[in-house]
């Protein structure tokens, strides 16, 4: 298979999301129907393609948020357990180049610093320092916290992974993807997390 993970102590995910990493953007793939997810597992739809059906469908239905496909740049509510099946684009040419997830972990709305981001690392190594070449990569989730992944060649690209605590879902009335407003973060619980920087002991220097 043209996939890479998940890990091999992973058993089952409860959910799957697709989110696409192409020279198109960071895009959220809401599921809208089974000949849709088929078209894009199988890749008959490219993201450009994909991005045009989803306008015309807007254009025709703005009020349904459900007929639009793809969300740019979005936020992403994940149960504990539930994985992301990554679409990537690798430029054989010039690797460099390619589209794929790439964990921030000095961003402020991160929140859990000590998750291991190791699959994703290996990820960056395969597909800069080897031949490889993949289309897709699963990874799930079973920590909770905030995460933030941006888009390897253009960094204003970028995705928000927030996962709910044990026993804990997601509002069910909502589509997993969100737009990354502030609102949508602020409802997400996306905060911007404090670096412990230690202010001086201004007492202890003046002898005061």
């Amino acid at each position: 298979a043209n996939v890479l993970g998940p890990d091999e102590h992973v058993q089952k995910s409860q959910r799957a999301h697709l989110v696409l990493f192409s020279p198109s953007g960071v895009l959220g793939f809401i599921v809208s129907s089974t000949d849709v997810l088929d078209a894009f597992l199988t890749g008959d739809f490219s993201s450009d393609q994909l991005l045009q059906k989803g306008r015309r469908v807007q254009r025709t239905s703005s009020k349904d948020i459900h007929a639009l496909p793809l969300i740019p740049n979005p936020v992403v509510c994940l149960e504990a357990g539930d994985a992301i099946l990554f679409q990537l684009s690798i430029n054989s040419h010039n690797r460099a180049s390619s589209h794929y997830p790439v964990y921030q972990k000095e961003h402020l709305y991160n929140s859990n610093p000590s998750w291991d981001f190791g699959p994703f690392r290996r990820l960056d190594h395969l597909i800069q320092e080897t031949h490889l070449n993949i289309s897709w990569f699963a990874h799930v989730f079973l920590d909770s916290g905030t995460y933030v992944f941006k888009d390897r060649t253009i960094q204003e690209r970028f995705l928000i992974v927030t996962v709910k605590e044990a026993n804990v879902g997601c509002d069910p009335r909502d589509v997993s993807f969100q737009p990354s407003s502030l609102f949508q973060l602020a409802r997400h619980g996306v905060l911007k997390q404090q670096h412990l920087n230690l202010a001086p002991n201004w007492a202890a220097i003046t002898g005061t």
